[in-house]
């Protein structure tokens, strides 16, 4: 682990052009350009770098470049060393009953669960997971743990007096306190029937988790699957593009429509934000 965090430090130092110790976001892009010949659109820069300002000061220090990073390295040494010992025959690939075998104390005999997760890991549907595969599938369910973490706080904070249940008005209030926004009375109530699941006019913990991380879940693999249909990594999609993944559901008139919506500056192609709302 060493050697990594020597291979971050320097990798830090050729980013810090100015060497007063901290990146700017026109650093790490320009950095990201000479270093790894990658010229990244500025929504995935920003994104990259909101990652590694661990105090949101608008500034990445050599501290949370390295802290980040080297956190990123040990994570991925580890999945790499599960890859392995679940790679029973050492082929470099995973198959399904390898899987399997390696799941079936986690899931508990659970035999659709362990279907979902092979197909979320095969992104290119040949029958085996290479570690790329799944390494990125891991880091998907990793970025779900957080989320997790994240709403049981959030609920927490809508949960004012603590009884385990937030009323239409605890949830009013939430909002405003928590992202500023005065949202009228009828959105909330909408918003707030989207989470009741019951109709009991309140809204439990686990009501809140099982909807706000069900949609998490479908924006994470709504994403994946724009990254999937980005060939060229430019972070756009055209409408050619958009097409095949819509046409099942739609008529060519409907799917222009729909993209025309959506493509805000009108420039004919959305971004992955974009996309989610076309989704």
């Amino acid at each position: 682990m060493s050697h990594g965090r020597e291979d971050m430090k320097q990798l830090f130092q050729s980013i810090d052009t100015s060497g007063e110790g901290k990146v700017q976001v026109s650093e790490l892009k320009a950095g990201i350009k000479r270093e790894f010949c990658q010229d990244l659109n500025d929504a995935a820069v920003i994104n990259m770098f909101m990652g590694l300002d661990m105090d949101g000061d608008n500034l990445i220090s050599e501290d949370e470049f390295l802290t980040q990073m080297c956190d990123k390295i040990d994570r991925k040494l580890a999945f790499t060393e599960k890859f392995k010992q679940m790679d029973a025959d050492g082929n470099g690939c995973l198959s399904r009953d390898e899987i399997k075998e390696a799941l079936q104390e986690i899931y508990q005999g659970d035999e659709a669960g362990i279907e979902t997760m092979c197909e979320q890991c095969d992104s290119n549907n040949d029958g085996k997971i290479s570690c790329e595969e799944f390494l990125r599938h891991m880091k998907t369910l990793l970025k779900m743990s957080h989320s997790v973490e994240d709403m049981t706080a959030l609920y927490d904070e809508y949960d004012k007096n603590g009884d385990g249940k937030v009323s239409v008005h605890e949830l009013k209030a939430g909002i405003k306190a928590k992202f500023c926004a005065d949202v009228d009375d009828k959105k909330v109530v909408a918003v707030f029937q989207g989470l009741d699941m019951d109709g009991d006019n309140c809204i439990t913990k686990s009501e809140f988790l099982d909807q706000m991380c069900s949609k998490i879940s479908r924006r994470v693999g709504f994403s994946k699957q724009f990254q999937q249909l980005d060939k060229d990594n430019s972070g756009y999609l055209t409408l050619e593009e958009v097409k095949p993944l819509l046409q099942k559901n739609y008529d060519d008139g409907k799917i222009e429509q729909m993209f025309k919506d959506v493509d805000a500056d009108s420039n004919g192609k959305v971004s992955c934000e974009e996309f989610l709302k076309l989704m």
